[in-house]
């Protein structure tokens, strides 16, 4: 896939912001048919509560995640809303996240959509590191 394509993808896609929306995202995809907790993702992810249940949140307003609270007023829990998609800019999102160059290319063009270019705190160590310069 092109490299001008992603940006493309992202703003079909609209909802993937940064590098934890697309850790999210992919998690959930990747255990599509199970109901979990933010709090579970959040541990999957290695991410920060508050920062997975804003991604939760926004994916659900999106459209792209279902959440069921639960009966005993505990957690909400979440299910990915649609399905596994065949085709399309987030099928072609998925894929592409997929593989670790696939995921690198995505984050690159997170960070240049992010204070013209620059991501904040461990991303953009992240990115220093992948370009192979020292932090």
């Amino acid at each position: 896939m092109a490299r001008e394509t992603i940006p493309h993808l992202l703003d079909r896609v609209a909802a993937i912001h940064n590098r934890c929306d697309l850790d999210v995202l992919v998690y959930m995809f990747r255990h599509a048919d199970a109901l979990v907790t933010g709090e579970h993702v959040a541990d999957a992810v290695g991410r920060d509560l508050k920062e997975v249940a804003a991604s939760l949140d926004s994916f659900v307003f999106a459209g792209l995640l279902k959440r069921k609270l639960s009966r005993t007023d505990g957690p909400g829990l979440y299910v990915f809303a649609v399905g596994r998609p065949a085709d399309g800019p987030l099928a072609s999102l998925l894929q592409l996240a997929s593989s670790r160059p696939g995921r690198l290319e995505i984050l690159d063009a997170l960070a240049s959509r992010v204070s013209g270019g620059h991501l904040d705190g461990d991303d953009a160590s992240m990115r220093d590191k992948r370009k192979g310069r020292a932090t």
